[in-house]
């Protein structure tokens, strides 16, 4: 499996992955491949940039990692990008600390790390855009 792009198809739900974690991405993608889900993964922003240019996307789902500024450059960016879906942040970040850091953006969920299955999916469940 190439791990720094892959689709998984389910023309209802569509969800861009952009975690850089190996072993956390493998997951995620098993995971939701499970739950059938229409799937876009990307190592990193700059590899999405083009799906985000070209696809919709009901959410993202974003791994924050070091440098932790870098994460909330790359998040603006993410942001600035017309037509942004609902985004789920994954971070291994202080919560508080997330959370102050975000408070004037888009983020519908921060989910700390190790993320719970069961959580990430209740998440995505409570977005109502999928098409």
């Amino acid at each position: 499996m190439r791990l720094d792009f892959m689709t998984i198809k389910n023309e209802n739900k569509k969800i861009l992955l952009i975690e850089s974690d190996q072993v956390l991405s493998q997951s995620l993608i098993r995971m939701l491949n499970k739950e059938d889900y229409n799937l876009v993964f990307h190592k990193n922003l700059e590899k999405a940039i083009c799906d985000l240019k070209t696809k919709h996307f009901d959410t993202i789902i974003f791994g924050l990692n070091q440098p932790f500024t870098n994460s909330i450059d790359s998040l603006n960016h993410l942001q600035s990008l017309s037509g942004i879906p609902e985004i789920i942040v994954l971070s291994s970040f202080n919560l508080d600390e997330i959370k102050s850091a975000f408070q004037s953006r888009l983020i519908n969920n921060i989910l700390i790390k190790p993320i719970k299955k069961e959580t990430l999916l209740d998440c995505i469940s409570n977005i109502k855009t999928f098409a």
